[in-house]
């Protein structure tokens, strides 16, 4: 059994410039008032997480799954009936 993720909308992905922008632009910002590296560096964080995951979702992700064929022969049953109301 093989999993793959694809995508529907891979240009979803393209999401991600504007808000890496805005996310240097926070940073820029946040570094301009004098707050501390530490505070800074944990907002960005989760804003990027977060900015990432909604252009993941953008993309609209798809779970497939393929299941191979078994080895194993299958047999049919073969049913026949030969009465005189079929043969009519």
């Amino acid at each position: 059994m093989t999993a793959a993720i694809i995508f529907e909308f891979p240009l979803g992905w393209l999401a991600a410039i504007p808000l890496s922008g805005a996310l240097a632009l926070a940073l820029w910002k946040h570094n301009q008032r004098g707050i501390q590296k530490s505070q800074i560096m944990s907002l960005i964080f989760l804003r990027a997480v977060t900015f990432l995951f909604l252009a993941f979702l953008a993309a609209r992700p798809v779970w497939i799954t393929k299941i191979p064929p078994s080895a194993v022969a299958r047999s049919v049953a073969l049913l026949l009936d030969r009465s005189e109301s079929m043969a009519l």
